[in-house]
């Protein structure tokens, strides 16, 4: 076996045990929001401020999903530190007053910067597919965030275009590039 592919059987490894995890029944580590004076909500607006009208990021439904940026001028060095900031941030990304998160992975990168990710509970159990991730450089600044809370969502996410728009959207795409693409309509191809 060759070194690249044991580095990749690792990196697949480590990515399966971060998002195959499970709460264990006698997890102590879970963060609550909490809307008290001292940890007052972060709001969208916060966000701009804290970042600059530049900030990049992406809103669904109003929740805040995805953020090139930073939601605290605070530094994040630890899993307590990107607790708080998720803890903080839970009515903008989708979350309330009852939002519950668990940590199930933190991930060092190369270059120094870490990727604290958190599941959202129900109870004592874990919510699949509710995950918040916030990557931080190695100096502590939050770079980035991720964010699928579902929070007291009980219904589908709507999609953001249909699946005849996103073809027609990667056809074009490929038309600009100069690339050719056969296009097969599988419905005919009854054998």
């Amino acid at each position: 076996m060759t070194k690249e592919i044991k580095k990749g059987i690792a990196v697949l490894t480590a990515a399966a045990m971060l998002t195959a995890t499970t709460v264990p029944a006698f997890a102590e580590t879970i963060w609550a929001y909490s809307a008290g004076e001292e940890k007052k909500g972060v709001a969208l607006g916060d966000v701009y401020e804290i970042n600059g009208e530049d900030a990049s990021l992406t809103m669904r439904d109003d929740r805040l999903v995805y953020l090139k940026g930073s939601l605290t001028n605070e530094p994040v060095k630890s899993e307590e530190d990107a607790a708080e900031v998720i803890t903080k941030s839970a009515v903008l990304l989708g979350g309330n007053e009852n939002t519950a998160i668990f940590p199930v992975g933190e991930l060092l990168t190369p270059d120094g910067t870490t990727i604290y990710q958190f599941t959202e509970l129900d109870g004592d159990k874990e919510k699949r597919g509710s995950v918040v991730k916030i990557a931080a450089d190695a100096d502590g600044n939050m770079t980035g965030l991720f964010s699928s809370l579902k929070g007291d969502q009980t219904e589908a996410p709507k999609p953001f275009i249909t699946a005849a728009e996103a073809e027609e959207l990667v056809l074009s795409r490929l038309e600009e590039e100069g690339i050719s693409v056969p296009i097969v309509d599988h419905k005919s191809d009854a054998s």
